[in-house]
This record gives structure tokens, sequence and C-alpha cells, in this order.
């Protein structure tokens, strides 16, 4: 508090979008990083070991968009344009390293383990370090640049198609099955994208990059779940890692489950949404003058019920099944005694079944739900979700009820336990089965995204916050007040 006084609210610089009490303790958090930094430094003076000991200072990442002025580098924390990516990076050697040196050529933050290696007499390469040794190049040994090309990979999984090579001066950068082109040294605020005007340049970085990322191990470390321990993130059954102290076998198997049974025993009390009681508070008593309705769907469903029968008040009764409909297999299973609920006979039936279905889910995974796409279980393929929704079309129809079909809404990318772009795979099956048995179709995936990400309950989930359910709630009522008026 006294280091934040320090820094009046009024007294800092304005910078676009960010609140001048954020930028005041970001200013008391670098005094107090500053100054910790000076006592690490008088102590190496005083015990007589700085003019030969090497101290690296740099960031992680670039800084944080609430509190921090990247200009005019594009991007922050969080995304792989310059601003997120491109940091300060000092290197103190007395002994070795002329003061005041600038380096041109690009490095990164691996190069320290290398070259911390080969200092210490090691073999970087041998010991499989990515980095480069930058020894010759601090010193002024050497003026080649250590690295040919630079790659990251930003996804949320392996094999995902996103991230950066960063060749010479140009950047090539694909994310969201997008591929941009940037000329670092032309245009440093990347706001001129070259990859319609140099399509082979920008292809061949691609073909690069997925290379690159073809050669990179799995990790160790899921990084989704923050709450694994040191002993958690070490181990894995990875068959590269045989031979070393950092396998682990499989306890429970490798078999997959095919019918998600286990998959949906997995799944955690707050992912069943089962505390939203608003959402099963079903009308009392049926009404003989008002239409029902029937709402059947997953915890974005039970998101959206209340909202959806306080829209539609007056003009219809909204019923929910009494639970989470999970997958489309689990559904067919207890189809029949949704149907049967409260003996009503149902006007419309607003159904939908995907994020469960596209989920995977490991056993030892320690991420909510057991969610893991890396090294767990797929609940139902595309052609088990296409079987399961061809049958679940079949039973609704003989209802007689005027169906609507919700279409599945996004996975975001870093989530946990589904794959980025699975959904809109699912939703093109299930679409074609209700174009061809001429069910109604809401397209609530095209719709969520209206408002995406600021409706998201929190980076890599699912679900959404309560305003993100309101707007889903207004489209599905839409859609039920349009079929009923038909």
């Amino acid at each position: 508090a006294e280091t934040i006084a320090k820094y009046p609210p009024e007294s800092m610089t304005v910078v676009p979008g960010v609140p001048p009490k954020s930028r005041a303790v970001y200013a008391a958090m670098v005094d107090e990083m500053d100054q910790g930094i000076g006592r690490l430094m008088e102590t190496l003076d005083r015990l007589d070991l700085s003019e030969n000991t090497v101290v690296w200072f740099l960031s992680d990442h670039g800084g944080l968009k609430r509190t921090s002025d990247n200009r005019p580098l594009r991007g922050s924390k969080g995304n792989a344009y310059e601003g997120g990516l491109r940091v300060p990076f000092v290197v103190r050697w007395p002994a070795r390293v002329k003061p005041g040196t600038v380096l041109e050529h690009p490095v990164t933050s691996l190069d320290i383990g290398a070259t911390s290696v080969a200092l210490a007499g090691g073999d970087a390469h041998q010991a499989g370090l990515h980095g480069k040794d930058l020894a010759g190049y601090m010193t002024g040994q050497s003026t080649d640049a250590p690295h040919d090309v630079l790659y990251w990979h930003t996804g949320s999984s392996p094999k995902e198609v996103s991230g950066v090579l960063r060749d010479g001066e140009y950047k090539m950068l694909a994310q969201r099955g997008r591929v941009q082109l940037f000329n670092l040294k032309d245009d440093p605020t990347e706001s001129t994208d070259l990859a319609q005007s140099q399509p082979e340049r920008a292809e061949q970085m691609l073909v690069q990059w997925k290379a690159k990322n073809e050669e990179s191990q799995p990790p160790l470390w899921n990084g989704s779940n923050r709450k694994q321990s040191k002993d958690e993130f070490q181990y894995a059954n990875y068959e590269w890692l045989k031979g070393t102290p950092h396998y682990k076998a499989n306890t429970t198997g490798d078999k997959p489950v095919g019918d998600g049974a286990l998959n949906n025993s997995l799944a955690s009390e707050e992912e069943l949404y089962l505390d939203r009681k608003q959402a099963y508070a079903n009308p009392e008593k049926d009404n003989p003058h008002l239409p029902n309705v029937l709402l059947i769907g997953d915890s974005i469903s039970i998101g959206y019920t209340a909202y959806v029968r306080r829209e539609l008040s007056g003009t219809a009764d909204v019923y929910r099944i009494p639970t989470n409909a999970k997958n489309s297999a689990y559904g067919l299973e207890h189809l029949d005694d949704w149907l049967e609920m409260n003996s009503l006979k149902w006007d419309v039936i607003h159904f939908n079944w995907g994020l469960w279905d596209l989920c995977y889910r490991h056993p030892e995974s320690k991420v909510q739900g057991k969610r893991d796409k890396v090294m767990g279980t797929l609940t139902e393929s595309l052609e088990g979700y296409r079987s399961n929704m061809k049958k679940i079309v079949a039973r609704l129809k003989k209802t007689d009820a005027t169906l609507i079909w919700c279409a599945t809404t996004p996975v975001p990318e870093g989530e946990a336990g589904r794959k980025f772009g699975d959904d809109v795979k699912y939703n093109r099956v299930a679409a074609e089965i209700m174009k061809a048995s001429e069910v109604k179709i809401n397209d609530l995936h095209s719709h969520a995204r209206l408002r995406l990400p600021e409706t998201m309950v929190r980076e890599g989930d699912v679900h959404f916050t309560e305003v993100g359910y309101i707007h889903l709630a207004g489209k599905v009522a839409t859609e039920i007040a349009s079929a009923l008026t038909k």
C-alpha cells in the first residue's frame, strides 16, 4: 500500500483503455521488483561475485492489456502479435559482456538454458535443449544470428495449428484457420498482412511451422490445470518416456470406452449445472390455454432455461427435462421417460446434443470433469453421434410436436477436453440430418459468436456469463415463438 501511494492515479500516463488506477498498481509492482533486484545485485557485489555472474533479466510475455502500454507494437499478453511476444532481454556479465552492447538478432528465453549448460561445460544439443548457446554472440565473438528461424506453438493441444514462425524479417502467424504474414522490418506494428500478396511465402512458412510442430514432443504439463502438484506434471505414460524417471504406466489401461458411459460418470457436479434450481422449476400444473414447450439439452440449455421461460411467460408453458441431457447415447437411453414427463402433449420440443459427445475425458485427469483432449477418450465419435441423432429424431417425430434442433455453441481455443473446431464438425453432421428430416434449425452457434469472447465465463470455457445466457435465451425464445405461430 505504501508503494502504491507513491503513484497516485492522476499522475499516471494516460493509456487508452487502461484505468489510471491499474497503471498505479502496476507502477508499484515494477517499483517493488526493482528494489528486489537491487538488493540481489548488492548481495552479489558484497560477496564479490558480480564480475563473473551472468544475470538474465526479461519478461516471459508482453504487457497485460489492462495495465500496460505496448505501443507501437500490436497486441498484448495472451496473443501472438509482437506486443505479446517481443520483450526486453537484458544480460549482465561484467567479465565478458561490454556494458551498452545492443544485439539486433532475435533470441528466445529457451536460449538461457542452453547457454547456461554450455557455460557449465555441458553440451546443450546432447541434453536435448531447443535453445542456442548465446555466449559467443553476447561477447562479440560472433555476429551471426543465433537462430535461422524461431518457432512458437500457441495452441491448446499439440496437434492444433496455432502458432508463429519467424524467419529473418518475416513472421507467419497461424490461428483459428487463418494465416497472416508480416515483414517486421518494414512493418513492426503488424498493420499490413502480406499473406494475400505473397501467398507462396506464407504457405512455405506454414509448411515449415508444421514440420517444426511435428518434431516437438508432447508436453509433460497440462497447462489448463493450475492445481496440478509438482509430482503430477513430472510423470506421464508417453511411449518416448520409457526408460526415464518420468515414465509412469497408465494404471487404468488404454482400451477405449466406446459408449461414453465412463465419460459420463467422470463429469463433475459443477459441470452438470445441478445447482441451477430455477431451470428445473417447471410449471406446477398444466395451463390448458397455453401450448407446452419441452427443452432438452446440456448445461448450456440449463443456463438459458429460466430466461427462456421468462421471455415466453404468458405465451407458453416451458418445461425442461429434470437433468443434464449429457451425450446423445445417454439421451437416446432416457428419451422415452423425458417425453412422458407429466403426461403432457408437447407442442414444441427444442433439443440439442453435441458438447458432451465431442468431449475427451481421462480418469486420471485433474481438470474439472476429468477432461483431457490429449490423453483422454472421445465420448462419441462422429459416426456414433450421427447414428444416435438419427434415432433421436425418429423418436421425436412420433410426438407430432414441432421440432427445433439447436446447434451446439462454440468450443473456444484452450478448452481442456474439447478440440477447437470439433463443434463445427458435429453441428454439420446434425444439420444434415435435420434438413433431411425437415426439422427446424436454431443456429445458436452463430448467434453465440456475436458476443464472444466477452460473454464466456472464463477463457477456454464453453460456459457463459449470465449476460451470455440471456443473449442465448433471446434467440431460443424467438425460434420457439415463431414455431408456435405457424
